[in-house]
């Protein structure tokens, strides 16, 4: 599960649609099923990883939620990727500036997304596809409901993560770990920032696990009737109740039920801290596993070496065993050649 992709979204900015704005210098624009890509030309090749999205995904995305796509150039969805966040502000709406900490952001009323291409410590950003995915849920939600109409923020959230990742085996293992050890939030405390990293991860992990039981419940099919219910002007309680036939309460105290009853068994192992005190095991296998493999790595090199030290320890015995070379004898049985010189008719011997 993505921390940083939830809470790059959990502000969606809406306002007057308008014309799309002229692709800066130095930037090219490519149209890729419903969306319209600006980009610096340097990132052209990010368009790659998200044609596919733009293609299949937004489709999708806008029919689970009972939305269609416009045909036609002025129905495209502009997504503009900047390869700096502090950029963002450059390419959004006048007057609606990006908040400071995001990475993504959409703006519904202007059929435009905006996507950094590194984070805020200057690494490149995860995986575009999943963050692309995540910002058009946010704006097809915001397409199906009057403006306006609040909806909880697990819900909001929950469905972009289910629409963007899918399930997760990580995502599902925090979940079970949290409801075994007594870890787990309120749904209604998902409404406002969570006060440590790993309770992010535990508040989003939760949003999306719960969607997930609905959708186990009345599939895509429910969820529409309850954006439908809401849309035409249902409390959100009401209408949750309408169409599954018990409370948001009950609904999450089944599901609650449902993850400790699936890894009952951990309660044994777990208590306060627990969830981190697993993760804290996993890290330490993994630093052995690591210094493992680099053992064998080196005992792979050695292996390879002994052949050739082997041939070298071979020459220098026959080196040894060889009789020394006799030693260079002088010309003329051993007497050193005498040179005669003549100078002013005299002649002089050199010795």
């Amino acid at each position: 599960m993505h921390a940083a992709l939830a809470f790059a979204s959990l502000l969606i900015l809406a306002g007057p649609a308008g014309a799309a704005a002229p692709v800066p210098e130095g930037h090219t624009s490519l149209e890729i099923g419903a969306c319209r890509l600006v980009l610096p030309m340097q990132n052209a090749g990010a368009s790659g990883e998200l044609a596919e999205t733009c293609r299949d995904g937004a489709p999708r995305i806008f029919g689970q939620l009972g939305q269609k796509l416009d045909d036609g150039t002025a129905g495209l969805i502009q997504v503009r990727l900047v390869d700096d966040p502090a950029r963002m502000a450059e390419a959004a709406p006048a007057g609606m500036p990006p908040p400071p900490w995001s990475g993504a952001v959409a703006y519904p009323g202007h059929d435009l997304v905006i996507l950094a291409l590194r984070n805020r410590d200057g690494s490149p950003a995860g995986d575009l596809r999943a963050t692309l995915e995540h910002e058009l849920s946010h704006m097809a939600l915001r397409r199906a409901l009057p403006e306006d109409t609040r909806v909880p923020r697990w819900f909001s959230e929950g469905i972009a993560i289910q629409q963007s990742e899918g399930s997760s085996l990580l995502r599902d293992g925090v979940l079970r770990w949290a409801g075994a050890g007594g870890s787990l939030l309120p749904l209604s405390a998902i409404e406002r920032y969570p006060d440590a990293p790993g309770r992010v991860n535990l508040a989003y992990a939760q949003a999306a696990g719960f969607i997930g039981y609905l959708l186990q419940d009345g599939g895509w099919t429910g969820l529409r009737a309850l954006l439908g219910r809401v849309g035409q002007g249902d409390d959100f309680e009401e209408a949750f109740e309408a169409i599954y036939g018990r409370s948001v309460s009950a609904a999450e105290r089944e599901w609650r039920a449902s993850l400790g009853n699936s890894l009952g068994w951990v309660a044994l192992f777990t208590g306060t801290g627990a969830l981190w005190g697993a993760i804290t095991v996993l890290f330490i296998l993994a630093v052995f596993a690591a210094r493992r493999r680099h053992r064998r790595r080196l005992e792979a090199m050695a292996e390879e070496e002994q052949p050739v030290q082997r041939l070298i320890e071979t020459f220098e015995q026959l080196k040894e065993a060889l009789p020394p070379a006799p030693r260079k004898l002088p010309p003329f049985g051993g007497i050193p050649p005498r040179t005669k010189v003549v100078v002013k008719g005299r002649i002089h011997t050199l010795h």
